[in-house]
């Protein structure tokens, strides 16, 4: 989602709205091929209409297509593609270890803050949109390291 807001934000108006849906089809494929294959179209219509958004685009690439090499269901890229599920853990842990005013390094005192901070973040956590899919794959990279 950064790297689309970043993107877009170089482009003209008119452009954006079809870099938005290149980046949609980027997010619904699956497997490293047909990610490349879309992350290359991306980045062919980006180029022909402005450089410094090319630049940015393609300084993400590894980092983009990390996620389609790993072979993952495309349920979850929607999911994972995102920077949501890190950034709401911290704004719950900052919200109960920012009260603290004293931190008292010998003792175990932050491990017992981050271990209450964790445990109220869970309780706001929703299930992943594909879990099922994030279970059978889980399951066959346990077979794969078996073999």
């Amino acid at each position: 989602m950064h790297v689309e807001r970043v993107v877009c934000g170089k482009l003209s108006y008119k452009h954006q709205k079809e870099f938005v849906g290149k980046m949609n089809r980027l997010r619904a494929v699956q497997g490293a091929d047909a990610g490349e294959e879309a992350f290359d179209e991306m980045l062919k219509f980006v180029s022909s209409k402005n450089f410094a958004a090319s630049e940015a685009l393609s300084a993400k690439r590894d980092s983009i297509l990390a996620f389609h090499r790993l072979n993952v269901p495309a349920t979850l890229n929607v999911t994972f593609l995102s920077t949501n599920h890190i950034e709401n853990v911290i704004r719950n842990t900052r919200g109960v270890i920012g009260r603290v005013c004293r931190w008292q390094a010998r003792s175990d005192q932050l491990e017992r803050w981050m271990g209450v901070a964790l445990l109220r973040a869970q309780s706001g956590f929703r299930r992943v949109r594909g879990h099922a899919e994030l279970g059978e794959l889980v399951a066959a990279l346990g077979r794969a390291k078996v073999s």
